[in-house]
């Protein structure tokens, strides 16, 4: 799972996305880690120039 919060100074939502993959992670022991994404490499992923994605 990888965690895209964005600047919780414009979206208000980011910390309380923050909270819901540890919990998340936590239930799915064994089956699911987390990542959470640099501030500096959100734009270049959400574009799709960090990886071949065509859709999310």
């Amino acid at each position: 799972m990888l965690l895209s919060a964005g600047d919780p100074e414009r979206l208000a939502e980011a910390t309380d996305a923050a909270g819901v993959p540890p919990e998340l992670i936590n239930e799915c022991v064994g089956r699911l880690r987390g990542a959470v994404i640099a501030r500096k490499a959100e734009s270049d992923l959400a574009q799709g120039s960090l990886c071949e994605c065509s859709r999310w």
